[in-house]
């Protein structure tokens, strides 16, 4: 928090590429978020990249009361939102698996240990794909960005209980996606 705080400093007092900082270590997040709203990746890029100009532009006007990410976050989510709603369509693509998950690997993983988790990650990205956007949001803002239910409930503009609610009524859906795919897999294996 704080060398994002630094780096703000920098881009505000005119050092421009300082802003570098920012976009090297939140771009993949920006991404992961869009794209969950918008379920589209083309739509998911520029919609990140519009978050990150609208966020330069409006620099000046963050307080450091709180965490950039959540400030941030904010941006994207809302541009995400925006996207969806100028475009007024439902694509749902279960099959495009392009998007990006920051999972920890260690080289100590034996193969059949990282198939596993690859195939664990394509499942839940199928059912995640299948949850509204809203939804597919706070999911993804609370378990793949880790941000706390305040952080969440800022973001979305949805009181904290109305998150813990969504986040509820999400895992449950979440839960019946996952269950449906898994049995349509295993039905196909055998």
């Amino acid at each position: 928090m704080a060398d994002d705080f630094r780096y703000i400093d920098q881009v505000l007092s005119g050092k421009h590429q300082a802003f570098r900082y920012l976009v090297d270590k939140y771009q993949d997040y920006a991404f992961t978020l869009a794209f969950r709203v918008l379920k589209n990746r083309e739509d998911a890029e520029e919609a990140a990249q519009d978050a990150f100009v609208k966020a330069f532009r409006e620099l000046a006007r963050f307080q450091k009361t709180a965490k950039f990410s959540t400030w941030f976050y904010k941006i994207v989510y809302h541009t995400a939102i925006d996207y969806s709603r100028k475009k007024k369509r439902q694509i749902v693509s279960l099959d495009n698996e392009d998007y990006h998950f920051d999972f920890e690997d260690s080289i100590y993983r034996t193969q059949w240990q990282k198939t596993c988790d690859e195939d664990r990650k394509k499942f839940i990205s199928k059912a995640i794909n299948r949850l509204n956007e809203n939804d597919a949001a706070v999911i993804t803002l609370f378990y793949l960005h880790e941000n706390s239910i305040e952080e969440i409930s800022e973001i979305t503009n949805l009181s904290a209980s109305n998150v813990k609610v969504k986040l509820f009524r999400s895992r449950i859906k979440l839960k019946k996606h996952l269950e449906s795919i898994l049995h349509k897999e295993t039905k196909e294996l055998l």
